[in-house]
């Protein structure tokens, strides 16, 4: 059965918005994400990309967090990929000062295509992070990310709606949620090479021992194609 495009995207993003009502509000923040990612891919079935993002928090005022991320993708199939990747950061953790963070991850990705051009992927990923932070050690979590988008090789544009979660391994406490964020935006190719895309999302923290956090974000990225 195929769903219309206007559907599907109308129940994701009306889920995204009722999202801060199911959550209990804690510390609103307006928050900023700019991005710059190069990809290169090899043949059918593997590429690469290099991307540089900036974080602004406290409404888009404060240094949050630099990252740089080199990542792979393999298609093992047209509706099964697998990814790996690693992130260096230096961010601002308010407690104990700028730390430098490192993160490893694999990605397990599944994606279907429907006759009417929408595309639903489910994401699931496994991925450690450790930093310089004094007491720190590794943490462990999952994080589970369902997508829906329109994408149709004779158009430019290509909106899109997501979901994800983060659940936690041992962030001290196991299997718990710590994380919902939500996103609704759409890409645009400038040039067969060059592309931008910009998303509104909201996201809800809720880590053990740590104040909720509630966060409206604004994503805005350009990517070249080698």
């Amino acid at each position: 059965m195929e769903f219309p495009l206007k559907t599907i995207c109308t129940a994701l993003i009306g889920g995204m918005m009722l999202l801060p009502l199911a959550t209990r509000a804690q510390s609103d923040d307006f928050q900023t994400w700019s991005s710059i990612e190069i990809k290169k891919k090899i043949d059918k079935k593997l590429s690469f990309s290099l991307e540089e993002e900036l974080r602004l928090c406290n409404n888009s005022t404060t240094f949050s967090k630099n990252s740089v991320s080199l990542s792979g993708t393999y298609a093992l199939h047209k509706k099964l990929r697998l990814g790996a990747g690693y992130q260096y950061s230096y961010a601002n953790d308010f407690d104990d000062g700028y730390v430098r963070g490192h993160r490893l991850l694999l990605n397990v990705t599944l994606r279907h295509k429907t006759e009417s051009d929408i595309v639903v992927s489910l994401r699931e990923r496994f991925q450690t992070d450790w930093s310089s932070a004094p007491y720190e050690y590794a943490s462990l979590c999952l994080r589970h990310k369902l997508q829906v988008a329109y994408s149709n090789k004779s158009k430019a544009w290509s909106p899109y709606a997501s979901v994800e979660l983060t659940q936690a391994l041992n962030n001290p406490v196991q299997n718990t949620i710590e994380r919902i964020r939500a996103f609704a935006g759409c890409e645009y190719d400038i040039t067969d090479a060059l592309g931008a895309s910009v998303a509104f999302g909201y996201q809800h923290t809720d880590r053990p021992l740590k104040k909720p956090k509630d966060a409206y974000l604004l994503s805005i990225g350009f990517s070249y194609s080698l």
